[in-house]
């Protein structure tokens, strides 16, 4: 866990509002934008946003691993993305590096220049790129976009991307890293020097 303590978990488990509220302000940005990476509609992901906090909450004492704590919140908010989507009859988009929630995160992700900001040529240059990246990504096939999405959209790490996937992490590594060097050498062939 990055900046939630397991002790801040064992009190969210025993019920304390502050230690949710502490949890709240630590991943609600990155929560909001993993659930945005597959839902389009800001009404809808608002309302899964919603769902994931209180579902949360009311299963609390169902986490047995405080120190698998996000996973654990990731694995609750995937399975109401699929929830969702099995309802409305529509196949999941996910879009992995693109500016869907807050252009600051495109900013943030390109070359942490946030407190200079970038001039309107840059945003447009990334932007770009975003649609570029994109467009390679959907010759991916559903489990490594998804793989990708939770590494670099939503910020886990490997070890949690492989919890929220129910994955081994050498197949979550093995499957991230081919299908990186996939993009990088598609986009070379475009003449674009990309890293992620």
């Amino acid at each position: 866990m990055d900046q939630i303590t397991e002790s801040t978990v064992r009190q969210f488990q025993a019920g304390d509002s502050g230690a949710f509220e502490a949890i709240f302000k630590a991943e609600s940005t990155r929560l909001g934008r993993f659930i945005r990476r597959y839902v389009r509609s800001d009404e809808t992901a608002e309302d899964l946003f919603q769902e994931v906090w209180i579902r949360t909450w009311d299963k609390r004492a169902q986490l047995h691993e405080p120190a698998r704590f996000t996973s654990w919140m990731y694995q609750i908010a995937r399975n109401l993305i699929f929830e969702q989507s099995r309802k409305a009859k529509r196949k999941l988009q996910i879009t992995v590096f693109g500016d869907l929630m807050d252009p600051e995160e495109t900013w943030n992700r390109w070359d942490n220049a946030v407190d200079s900001g970038p001039s309107p040529r840059q945003v447009a240059a990334r932007s770009e790129l975003a649609a570029k990246v994109e467009v390679h990504m959907e010759a991916l096939d559903d489990q490594a976009r998804e793989m990708i999405a939770l590494r670099y959209g939503a910020g886990l790490a490997l070890r949690e991307v492989a919890e929220v996937l129910d994955a081994p992490l050498g197949t979550v590594c093995t499957k991230i890293s081919r299908s990186l060097r996939t993009l990088r050498t598609r986009l070379e062939d475009e003449g674009i020097d990309w890293e992620p």
